[in-house]
């Protein structure tokens, strides 16, 4: 070492690094994200649940018609990190896909809020 008192490493390139250029993570971080897959798993469910109920109950759609809307729409949900993450490998960024999604987020949640408000008293007749 060159006796400074600073604990020194190399990372893969054989550079110098300081100790607190030192990458974090790792297994430290694991139960953080586990806790949050397991989480959403389970929030996921319970709404695949609840959408095709609420289907069926509330609009008088067929099980297997309702089963394979979801299907689409859970599809469509599972394909849109993909998407965002190559739109900000790309184009915009990690901040701007956050504040992107989280507005898109938002104002879906706004529109279902009026539309239901404003048609619940209205049941489609198929």
């Amino acid at each position: 070492m060159d006796g400074g008192g600073e604990e020194v490493f190399t990372d893969g390139e054989g550079q110098m690094l300081p100790y607190s250029a030192r990458k974090r993570g790792g297994w430290a971080t694991f139960p953080f994200i586990a806790g949050a897959l397991i989480g959403s798993s389970i929030a996921a469910s319970g709404w695949a649940n609840n959408l095709i109920v609420y289907m069926i109950e509330k609009f008088h759609v067929r099980s297997i018609d309702a089963t394979q809307t979801f299907n689409i729409v859970a599809a469509s949900t599972s394909l849109l990190p993909m998407v965002a993450a190559i739109l900000a490998d790309s184009f915009l960024g990690c901040f701007s896909i956050v504040w992107i999604s989280s507005l898109i987020s938002i104002l879906v949640t706004i529109y279902f809020y009026f539309h239901y408000e404003t048609t619940s008293n209205y049941v489609p007749r198929f």
